[in-house]
């Protein structure tokens, strides 16, 4: 994809909008989270308009919380808004009728970006990026990043190296040239004390009293 049809296809759509919606799949992974976190920074910088980040489920793991709290990444329940009050709506790292995200009727996603096999489900978008050859959707928008020349937010950078790292197994087999020199790209600017505190978050003292009380229960 270049600059240009970047432009003509998915911000032309934003032109006169005010109220955007980003969706993640339920129970968002880092992947998800740092798409969506991504994608709301491109369209502020390129279209000057705010994005609400919402989500199905719950941001469950110790890792995705201190992802949302290091970074400041709002996010909200989907259950809490109503879509129908949203001009765009966009989903990423997901398609719509998968099972893996909420979606009302009223819901008519007319952006989805993702990195999954394309569903039939998403044929009415306006715009569909999906790419089943690269290994995570926050590839995909740092590829957007670079292309836009965009200045990198280092908190935008942090997520979306870490939502590579996390959906390739650390640049392992599931990854491809893509994912690789996305990672290269971002690593400049990523926040490493940030990234360790995301990648060994502090557990709360009652983890380590279940824990206890799960082992001596075993002996």
């Amino acid at each position: 994809m270049t600059k240009q049809e970047l432009e003509e296809k998915l911000l032309s759509l934003l032109k006169g909008k005010r109220k955007v919606l980003i969706t993640t799949h339920d129970n968002p992974d880092p992947d998800s989270i740092a798409a969506a976190f991504g994608l709301k920074y491109v369209f502020r910088k390129t279209m000057a308009v705010s994005s609400i980040i919402s989500y199905g489920g719950i941001i469950g793991r110790a890792e995705n919380q201190s992802m949302v709290k290091l970074l400041d990444i709002d996010m909200v329940p989907l259950a809490s808004i109503s879509p129908r009050n949203y001009s765009v709506i966009a989903i990423v790292d997901c398609q719509p009728h998968t099972g893996n995200i909420q979606m009302t009727k009223s819901m008519n996603p007319n952006i989805i970006i993702d990195h999954h096999p394309l569903r039939k489900s998403s044929s009415s978008a306006e715009f569909i990026d999906v790419r089943s050859g690269i290994g995570s959707t926050s590839t995909i928008i740092a590829q957007y990043i670079r292309l836009l020349g965009l200045d990198v937010d280092r908190k935008v950078a942090t997520a979306l190296f870490y939502g590579i790292k996390s959906d390739t197994r650390d640049l392992g087999r599931q990854s491809t040239e893509a994912d690789i020199r996305a990672s290269v790209y971002l690593f400049p600017y990523t926040l490493q004390k940030k990234l360790a505190r995301i990648e060994h978050p502090e557990m709360p003292r009652e983890y380590f009293v279940e824990l206890c009380s799960a082992l001596n229960n075993t002996m």
